[in-house]
C-alpha cells in the first residue's frame, strides 16, 4: 500500500502538470461570462451582478476591497481590521446601530447573514441571503 501511494504521488508530481500544461492554451483570453452585468458607480466603484436561482427570493452582496494588513506600517498593526469593524457602526444617516437595525428589519441576521473579514490583501463585507421581496427601502 505504501508503494502504491508513493507511485501515485510521483505520477502526479512528474506527469500530471505536463499533461495539464499541454492541454491549456495560455495565449487565449479567459472566457467571459456574458450573464454577469458589470458597471461603475459615479464614485468609481465597480460592481458585478449575477442572477442565480440558488436561493429563491434572496440576494447576496459582497463588497471586496483590495486593502488589508499588507498596507499597515508596523505602528498600525490591526488598523485594517479595526476599520472593518467600524464600518458596522453608526453614520450620519444611520446613527448608532442603524445600519445593522435596517438590515435586520429586512431579514438579515447578524453573523449568519451579515459578516466581514480582513485579510492580508483584502477586506470583504458580505450580506448573504437577504430577502428581495420588499427590498431595502430607498431614502
Amino acid at each position: 500500500m505504501k508503494h502504491i501511494l508513493t507511485l501515485s504521488i510521483i505520477f502526479f508530481i512528474l506527469l500530471a502538470p505536463n499533461g495539464l500544461a499541454q492541454s491549456l492554451n495560455y495565449s487565449e483570453p479567459l472566457p467571459v461570462d456574458e450573464t454577469i452585468k458589470k458597471g461603475v458607480l459615479p464614485n468609481g466603484m465597480t460592481y458585478y451582478i449575477k442572477s442565480t436561482d440558488v436561493v429563491k427570493d434572496a440576494a447576496s452582496y459582497y463588497i471586496i476591497q483590495n486593502v488589508g494588513s499588507i498596507l499597515e506600517n508596523d505602528n498600525q498593526q490591526g488598523l485594517a481590521h479595526f476599520l472593518e469593524h467600524m464600518a458596522f457602526n453608526g453614520t450620519e444617516n444611520f446613527p448608532g446601530k442603524g445600519i445593522l437595525n435596517t438590515l435586520q428589519k429586512q431579514g438579515a441576521v447578524f453573523v449568519k447573514g451579515i459578516n466581514a473579514y480582513t485579510g492580508f490583501d483584502e477586506t470583504v463585507y458580505n450580506l448573504n441571503n437577504i430577502p428581495t421581496k420588499d427590498g431595502l427601502q430607498r431614502q
